[in-house]
């Protein structure tokens, strides 16, 4: 006996999980994305160049006065200089000029086409504080790399899941409303360091909590539903912004609503799996009782469930360690090919993410293209782990990546055209994420599973961190396809030497693991129609596909924790 087969006999998909799903996971999900995108926009440095004071008194056009005060621009994105003007004096509306360059004596001024103020237009981050929007972004990103590993630690050791959802939205609420006043740049940095702090745990907690209250077969759906919320709301950032566009006005409209979550405190339940493995049993049945008086379910005694649990915690595995890895070869070369996979993706994403300018007028609607193409990323990848295998699909993903990459470099003129293959690379891109995390769940065994991923998304973190410098190069515009084509080609020949792996149960114990894929050939294409030859799995038709489904099942379900 299992803990699902305790969940199976209250209703492991009735009135409870459902309403928790509707109230708890959908809006956390939504509101996660929306909230956390926010950045893109904020730090936006729209076209800029020197406020001249005069104009007023003549009778030129704004661009004719450009043209009188502005030397031209050596940037190749520009056709004016940014953080230089012409010496200019104003007499009964005769303009004299000096062609002697100066830096800005009057402040500056600032297209506003698409926003009323950013980060940079309202503190003033310009010429040669231009980087400081792209820091503010590596500092929340080194936060969400810090949280990754720190609240997911708290909640697993001592505190629960629960209590750290409550933590990491406090935490997110007050930094970000502090954010928006912070006098300083410094104190900018720290309240954006804090709030990229609460970024996983404020959406993982709630849901791992929610998953696991559901029957396995239900679970994908479940992660489907959330993966659509957490869609959504990129996509609603971009709509945000374009109704909003001061930094302010949108950054206060998509947190405030976070405090409303502080009204799940009494029906957002502790996990029963985690209240089962620190023995708090009295609090593990209260949650079970309550799940099947919801679910109109005969209610069990508490005598009988305390049995059940008991011998389940009896029957637990002997906790081993990160640091037993490195006695085996075959962990270790695999561990290091994912931790290179997951940097090369997080790259590319983060600077597909941070790649609105395509678009340079509708930067709204360029975002929003961009996160559409999100949606289908996931099913595609399910059908082509499931039916191609891992291997295929992961190799796919990178191949096809570098080659819209390369497309792209070579087609920047056409803006529409630009943005249709960035489009189709982050779908790829976001296809490959998919794959490398289920890799992780099938690469590395159970003791230390959980914790490969979160090394992996670390390093991932840490990685992406470059974004906003290789998005911001004077190397021209296609510069930063280049580098997504070179991280692609990098990710689908570090790959090479991955197992395949469909078909197999996953690994227990590290020995289990370290076997992984032996009787295999990597010169081989093993897929959905032919694993059965590489492997030793149940032949006939429906047991086959029972053992496939719910070994995918577990699958995505630990991807997704």
């Amino acid at each position: 006996m299992d803990f699902d087969d305790i969940l199976k006999e209250v209703g492991g998909f009735g009135k409870y999980q459902k309403w928790k799903i509707a109230t708890a996971l959908i809006p956390i999900s939504f509101y996660t994305a929306l909230q956390n995108n926010l950045l893109v926009f904020q730090m936006v440095v729209p076209s800029y160049w020197c406020h001249v004071p005069g104009r007023e008194s003549t009778d030129l056009t704004v661009d004719q006065w450009k043209n009188l005060t502005l030397p031209p621009s050596l940037d190749v994105n520009g056709s004016f200089a940014k953080c230089h003007q012409y010496n200019i004096s104003v007499t009964d509306g005769i303009v004299e000029v000096d062609p002697m360059k100066l830096s800005c004596q009057s402040g500056y001024d600032y297209d506003r086409t698409s926003y009323a103020e950013t980060l940079s237009t309202y503190y003033g981050w310009l010429c040669d504080k231009e980087a400081y929007a792209s820091h503010s972004f590596t500092v929340n990103v080194a936060g969400n790399a810090v949280g990754t590993v720190l609240l997911p630690y708290i909640a697993d050791k001592f505190v629960g899941r629960r209590a750290i959802f409550f933590v990491a939205i406090g935490i997110a609420l007050f930094f970000n409303l502090v954010l928006m006043v912070a006098p300083t740049y410094t104190l900018h940095l720290v309240c954006r360091f804090c709030a990229g702090l609460a970024f996983q745990s404020n959406w993982q907690m709630p849901y791992v909590i929610v998953v696991e209250l559901i029957d396995p077969e239900r679970r994908p759906l479940t992660s489907f539903l959330a993966f659509v919320s957490w869609t959504m709301g990129m996509c609603c950032t971009a709509l945000l912004t374009w109704l909003l566009p001061h930094w302010i006005h949108f950054t206060l409209v998509a947190t405030v609503p976070g405090a409303l979550f502080f009204l799940l405190w009494r029906s957002l339940p502790e996990s029963p799996r985690w209240l089962l493995t620190m023995e708090r049993y009295n609090e593990c049945i209260d949650v079970i009782q309550q799940i099947a008086k919801t679910n109109g379910e005969t209610v069990p005694s508490k005598n009988e469930v305390m049995v059940k649990l008991k011998s389940l915690s009896k029957t637990a595995e002997k906790e081993e360690t990160i640091m037993d890895i490195f006695s085996y070869t075959n962990i270790c070369l695999n561990l290091l090919i994912v931790i290179i996979q997951g940097s090369c993706i997080y790259i590319v994403y983060g600077c597909l993410l941070l790649n609105i300018n395509i678009l340079p007028q509708n930067q709204s609607l360029n975002y929003f293209v961009l996160s559409l193409f999100e949606l289908p990323s996931n099913v595609v990848g399910w059908l082509t782990t499931h039916y191609l295998g891992r291997r295929a699909a992961i190799h796919t993903s990178f191949l096809l990546s570098t080659i819209c990459s390369l497309m792209a470099a070579m087609n920047t003129r056409n803006k529409w055209v630009l943005l249709s293959l960035a489009a189709f690379i982050k779908l790829f891109i976001t296809k490959a994420i998919y794959v490398l995390f289920l890799y992780c769940a099938e690469l590395f065994p159970t003791p230390v599973r959980s914790i490969i991923i979160g090394i992996v998304v670390v390093f991932g973190l840490i990685s992406m961190s470059a974004a906003p410098y290789i998005d911001t190069a004077a190397h021209g515009v296609t510069f930063q396809y280049w580098v997504m084509m070179i991280l692609s080609l990098v990710g689908f020949l570090v790959c090479l030497p991955l197992p395949e792996t469909v078909g197999l149960p996953l690994p227990q114990t590290f020995e289990e693991a370290n076997n992984l894929g032996k009787g295999r050939p990597l010169t081989r294409w093993i897929h959905h129609w032919n694993y059965n030859r590489y492997t030793e799995v149940p032949t006939s038709g429906e047991g086959s596909e029972k053992n496939e489904r719910e070994e995918d099942t577990t699958r995505l379900d630990e991807i997704m924790k």
